[in-house]
């Protein structure tokens, strides 16, 4: 069997895994500790790290075969590699610890035949149990496409939110200097803007959040907070019939006392989603 096409850009099994399976494994969270691939060093080219919901950091070795095909007689390398990897011990090349993996994978660009998937979990999984996983061409593939569309759908919610930060400068251009007239008039013939803070985006966030470890969480909820206050102040202003020349200022004396906290959070809310949507790249291309 031929490898898939998407992966005959790739000339060797080395540019396969520094071009194709190191980008896939840190757009997934993982994060890289080793990468000695060729080497051929305790039957792992890459070790990888995560942390898990107990926040302890749980180590991979991942093995990675370049084939169109991985037969039985070549699954037997495998569970070598499986079996030396579990064996070993590993230096975290940034704090000199010793470490060894929780979860041995072996993966290759093309197919896995049945006798070679059987044989390898045979000889592995009695002393590992569910450690030790196969993936083949199409498993990588379809991790790849779910992770373009999570990132296409991460990157609208980003999107949306960048704008609406954006517009919270032009709102309060328009809007400041009518409220401060307001304030600052005699108190015959008021009308207040019938303009409002737009927070849509700002409420889809917080109603389904989107990396909350990147994003300044806190900021947002005050930015919203403050946005909804700002608009109640000047729905307020229409709520009476009756006013006098000191009652119909006192909206618009709340919202501009609002305004320079709301345009100090949205610039840090916009940095910090700009800084996001840099790190996602361009546009993926299913």
């Amino acid at each position: 069997m031929a490898l898939p096409v998407e992966f005959t850009t790739y000339a060797d099994e080395n540019d396969f895994v520094q071009r194709f399976l190191v980008p896939l494994l840190t757009r997934r969270g993982f994060g890289i500790v080793i990468n000695h691939h060729g080497a051929s060093e305790a039957g792992m080219d890459l070790i990888v790290g995560e942390v898990d919901r107990f926040a302890h950091v749980r180590y991979h070795g991942i093995q990675a075969k370049f084939e169109s095909s991985i037969g039985k007689a070549a699954s037997h390398g495998l569970a070598q590699d499986a079996t030396e990897a579990f064996a070993s011990q590993f230096t975290h090349p940034q704090t000199g610890a010793m470490h060894r993996i929780s979860t041995f994978y072996a993966v290759n660009a093309g197919s896995i035949s049945d006798e070679a998937r059987d044989l390898f979990f045979a000889r592995l999984q009695a002393p590992h149990g569910d450690n030790v996983r196969l993936l083949d061409g199409r498993d990588l593939l379809a991790l790849d496409r779910t992770y373009a569309l999570m990132a296409e759908e991460t990157r609208n919610v980003l999107v949306a939110l960048q704008m609406e930060t954006r517009r919270l400068a032009s709102s309060l251009a328009r809007l400041r200097p009518r409220l401060q007239g307001i304030v600052s008039g005699d108190g015959n013939g008021v009308v207040y803007p019938v303009e409002r803070l737009r927070i849509v985006a700002t409420e889809a966030w917080l109603a389904r959040p989107v990396l909350v470890d990147a994003l300044p969480a806190n900021e947002i909820e005050e930015f919203y907070s403050f946005a909804t206050a700002f608009n109640r102040c000047l729905d307020e202003a229409g709520s009476s019939p009756l006013h006098t020349v000191v009652s119909i200022k006192i909206p618009a004396t709340k919202a501009l006392r609002l305004a320079p906290e709301l345009a100090s959070h949205a610039a840090l809310i916009e940095a910090a989603v700009g800084r996001q949507l840099a790190v996602l790249g361009p546009v993926a291309r299913l």
